[in-house]
């Protein structure tokens, strides 16, 4: 049967398998790194390739031409301001559209996290030289003064371990990355004068994220097969609409490396390129984990949801 217009209902899978795939999701089930050619229709995975516009360039507070900018005001806070709306990434064997309102998760363009933590690595080692300097000197003489400086240092020492850390996805010492990101911006003042003003400088209070074209990148989300939206192909009717794959609820992270060509990866270059991103693939995997409590939860839904998967078999044989 043809359907038309208002009777039209798109097919969806039985709501069984829609919360098992969710339920796998959650309890970290691996998220499989693959190219766009072998996507699969509404699966979960981690692909890498080259930004592509889909739309005419928009300017960055930096000036630079690009296809999606982000700015924040602080680490871990919301984006204060942002500007595009969707971009192709393309590897190759195919292309996925990105569109701005499903990014959930923009992590540092280019050499951003790098350069923080060489930065921080740096303003640690002075601090902790300065720090044994004043130990020495200490053993010498009991001074008022460089004991406050040592408790001052201790304290930006902490934060820079934070803040690197914090670049990297990590965790310094206890608690979580929201918890992370509200004390670094409590604490941020420790560094206003003195080490450690660079690193905030840098991973702090200027903190833009920039996507441009030939920018590499790794994309992580839902991937489906959709309509091509209008503007993108030419047109066509209900029967024969363009389509193309589309992210959801998608995770990037931009990385070195900018390649204008969109030449199928060898598979020894796409290896190499798997093994260089391994770090920000296992960030995109383990912000998609749930919590012990929420395992214990989806492990019970997941047992209900292949039962009643087992039952809707057993009914239809």
């Amino acid at each position: 049967m043809v359907s038309t217009g208002a009777d039209f209902v798109p097919l969806t899978p039985p709501l069984w398998t829609t919360l098992l795939a969710e339920a796998s999701r959650k309890l970290g089930c691996r998220v499989r790194d693959t190219t766009i050619a072998d996507l699969r229709e509404g699966e979960e995975a981690i692909v890498l390739g080259t930004i592509e516009p889909a739309g005419p360039l928009v300017e960055g507070p930096d000036g630079q031409r690009c296809v999606y900018w982000e700015k924040r005001e602080s680490v871990g806070s919301e984006a204060s301001a942002t500007g595009g709306e969707r971009f192709w990434v393309v590897d190759g064997e195919g292309r996925v559209l990105v569109p701005a309102e499903e990014l959930t998760n923009l992590s540092a363009a280019g050499n951003w996290t790098q350069e923080v933590v060489e930065l921080a690595t740096s303003e640690i080692s002075a601090v902790s030289r300065e720090l044994s300097d004043i130990k020495r000197r200490l053993r010498a003489t009991d001074d008022p003064e460089l004991r406050r400086r040592k408790k001052h240092l201790a304290k930006v020492a902490t934060l820079l371990c934070a803040i690197k850390a914090h670049a990297r996805g990590k965790v310094h010492g206890k608690g979580n990355l929201t918890s992370q990101a509200a004390w670094i911006e409590k604490n941020k003042h420790l560094a206003d004068d003195g080490p450690g003003k660079a690193t905030i400088e840098k991973a702090v209070s200027r903190l833009l994220v920039v996507l441009a074209p030939g920018d590499r990148v790794t994309v992580s989300g839902r991937f489906r097969m959709e309509p091509m939206p209008p503007g993108l192909g030419s047109g066509g009717g209900y029967r024969d609409r363009p389509t193309c794959w589309v992210v959801r609820n998608a995770s990037v992270v931009g990385h070195d490396g900018a390649s204008a060509d969109a030449t199928p990866p060898s598979p020894e270059r796409r290896r190499t390129e798997l093994a260089g991103h391994a770090e920000a693939a296992d960030d995109l995997r383990q912000a998609m984990g749930a919590t012990p409590f929420e395992r214990k939860v989806l492990a019970v839904v997941t047992g209900v949801t292949l039962l009643g998967g087992l039952l809707t078999l057993l009914r239809h044989c």
